[in-house]
């Protein structure tokens, strides 16, 4: 019903505007807006980096505006040439042809400008339709207990008539919505309906070094903000945030979204793989403590039981989390609670005071002196201490302790590292189980996905 009364009010109003404008201003404007429509999506990076100039910071805005005023500007334009091809006929008509010849061409410019207006308003009837299938496409994701506007319960009942009334296939053909704009939907709508799915954001490899840009770890690290993010409701209360609007304003984090694809995160989220960034190093890699241990008993099979249960102790007791970001901008961070790295031969040490004793000696029975003296037995060396080499500080949270670059050779990887110890070069590859076998300073580590 919306879908009729809207076209029937549309069409009344164009008809009575064209028979007042007439046929050749309503036909140079009509030829604008579809030139305005087309052009709008195609050319809207342009005018994108002058938005944050005007002082809007919304994210919306940062998208859908560039588009609106391309349309704006391009309808305003063929408007005026439209007024100027009529002020040139109509003195032409009135000043240059026999009398009565101005007459006849404003009546026939009136009536078929009523023609001609029913025409554009068929034509600004599908325009809304797209702007409605738009609105209700991003309705539909993000649906809530809460009654949004009137305009947006007015557009979203006409997108449900557009669809009812099969008109949507005709629409979604000549739509020149960028389907990129369809994907991002789907990406909010989904994690809204399952905020589960927000951690996996964080692995997805285009977003691995942005999360670790000084901006992004504040807002990991603000429990407010992490309670925000899973209740849709608040989403304006998150966009007012400080901290958020420091990320939207960052014109650098902006050119990096705008690379954004968001039908392969869509996969992403949903899969867990990505089609499009197939590096086997790019992720999120956790130190395995097990598979640690069992590649030091193969590289060092002498090694007692005990010493390998104290290893395995130690990685998962005091570097437990200790994770390696590899980024497509061939980026490597290491992380951990501890301020260094863990060193086998510290950990596989004695404890931090070893007291040791001599070897006792059988007694011997002494001769007697002389006199009949018998002289007391020799004290036994007093015990000495060993101290054990020290082990790395352990700090409250998760730091960087390493972070370099990486390169790839073959399926072989060279990481250059500069942490507390100074520069590193570490070899890498990944294995056929999905470890990433790390070997630096003569040790062997492995990681695994969370």
């Amino acid at each position: 019903m919306t879908l009729w009364i809207t076209a029937i009010l549309l069409w009344a109003f164009t008809a009575s505007f064209g028979t007042q404008q007439g046929a050749i201003r309503m036909l140079v404007s009509l030829v604008g807006v579809v030139v305005a429509t087309a052009v709008s999506f195609k050319f809207d990076h342009l005018l994108r980096p002058f938005v944050p100039l005007v002082g809007i910071s919304h994210p919306a805005w940062y998208w859908f505006l560039p588009p609106l005023l391309i349309f704006t500007g391009l309808a305003a334009v063929f408007w005026l040439i439209a007024q100027a091809v009529h002020h040139h006929m109509e003195m032409r008509f009135k000043y240059k042809t026999r009398d009565g010849n101005d007459l006849a061409w404003e009546r026939l410019n009136s009536r078929l400008g009523t023609c001609v207006g029913v025409v554009a308003g068929t034509v600004y009837l599908f325009v809304l339709c797209q702007m409605a299938g738009l609105a209700g496409y991003f309705m539909a994701q993000f649906k809530s207990e809460e009654e949004p506007p009137l305009v947006l319960r007015v557009m979203n009942s006409l997108g449900e008539d557009v669809n009812k009334s099969g008109l949507n296939r005709l629409i979604s053909a000549m739509d020149p919505t960028p389907t990129a704009v369809y994907d991002a939907a789907d990406v909010l709508g989904l994690l809204q309906h399952n905020p589960d799915l927000l951690p996996r954001v964080a692995d997805y490899p285009f977003f691995l070094g942005l999360g670790e840009r000084p901006e992004f770890q504040d807002i990991a690290t603000d429990a407010n903000l992490q309670k925000i993010l899973r209740q849709p409701e608040q989403m304006s209360a998150l966009l007012n945030d400080a901290k958020v609007q420091a990320v939207i304003k960052s014109e650098e984090i902006r050119k990096h979204l705008h690379r954004l694809e968001p039908k392969d995160l869509l996969v992403f989220l949903q899969t867990g793989a990505s089609s499009k960034y197939t590096n086997e190093i790019y992720g999120r890699w956790e130190l395995d403590a097990a598979a640690t241990t069992a590649q030091l008993h193969r590289v060092v099979p002498g090694i007692s039981a005990s010493d390998l249960r104290r290893l395995e102790s130690v990685l998962e007791t005091k570097f437990r989390g200790t994770t390696l970001v590899a980024t497509i901008e061939e980026k490597v961070f290491i992380k951990s609670q501890m301020a260094d790295m863990p060193n086998f031969a510290q950990i596989l040490a004695p404890s931090r005071r070893v007291i040791v004793n001599p070897t006792p000696q059988p007694q011997q029975q002494p001769r007697r002196r002389p006199g009949g003296k018998q002289p007391g037995a020799p004290p036994p060396p007093p015990p000495t201490e060993v101290a054990a080499p020290e082990e790395p500080a352990r700090t409250e949270t998760q730091q960087t302790t390493y972070q370099g670059s990486w390169k790839q050779d073959g399926d072989k990887y060279t990481l250059n590292l500069q942490g507390p110890a100074g520069e590193k070069t570490a070899a890498a590859s990944v294995t056929g189980e999905g470890k990433l076998h790390v070997k630096v300073d003569n040790q062997n580590f492995l990681f695994g996905k969370p």
